[in-house]
């Protein structure tokens, strides 16, 4: 399964991806639904769900502002998830 990590910017999800990689993980930059963003674009990055915790440690100590973490359900929809 995966998840996707939403950012307020493309230029955040630039970083992200490439910090994410250079960190050993493989991170997707993707266009995201815009209900997910609440009006805005929404852009993320896809990646496995075995490796959010690990993708969240490291970004969390970048200073790469995340604004939401959801799971992809296997119908396609989002679930949101707190973190």
């Amino acid at each position: 399964m995966y998840c996707v990590i939403l950012f307020r910017s493309l230029t955040d999800v630039q970083r992200a991806a490439a910090l994410l990689r250079r960190s050993g993980l493989s991170a997707e930059p993707l266009r995201l639904p815009t209900a997910l963003a609440r009006g805005s674009c929404a852009q993320g990055i896809r990646l496995r769900e075995s490796y959010l915790a690990a993708a969240m440690e490291r970004l969390e100590k970048s200073a790469v502002r995340i604004t939401g973490v959801y799971d992809v359900l296997p119908d396609g929809r989002y679930r949101e998830v707190l973190w």
